[in-house]
C-alpha cells in the first residue's frame, strides 16, 4: 500500500512539474515545446485540466482537425466541469472557425 501511494504522489508531482514547464513555455510562445510538455504530464496523470492545455497547444499550432475532434470528445465524455466545459466549446468553435475559413481559401 505504502509504496502504491507514494508511486501516486510522484506521478502527480512529476506530473506537476510537467505542467508548469508547458505553461511557462506557452507563456514565452514556445507552443510545440509547450505540447510536448503537457503531453508527458497526461502520460502520467490524465486529469482534464492537462487534456485541454495539450489541445488548447495543437489549435494554436493550427492542428484545426485534431483539436476540434478532441475537444468533441472531451465534452462529450462527461468529465468535465462546468468551466472546463464551456471553455472547451469556445475552443471547440475557434477550431470549427479556423476550419471554415481554411476550406474557404
Amino acid at each position: 500500500q505504502t509504496a502504491l501511494l507514494n508511486t501516486r504522489e510522484e506521478r502527480a508531482r512529476l506530473h506537476d512539474k510537467w505542467a508548469r514547464k508547458g505553461l511557462e513555455a506557452n507563456m514565452r510562445g514556445e507552443v510545440a515545446a509547450a505540447a510536448t510538455c503537457f503531453g508527458e504530464a497526461v502520460k502520467l496523470e490524465r486529469r482534464t485540466t492537462t487534456l485541454l492545455s495539450l489541445i488548447n497547444m495543437q489549435l494554436k499550432m493550427g492542428e484545426h482537425t485534431l483539436a476540434a475532434a478532441a475537444y468533441l470528445r472531451l465534452m462529450e465524455s462527461n468529465v468535465l466541469n462546468e468551466r472546463e466545459w464551456a471553455m472547451a466549446q469556445a475552443k471547440l468553435y475557434e477550431a470549427n472557425v479556423s476550419l471554415v475559413k481554411r476550406a474557404a481559401e
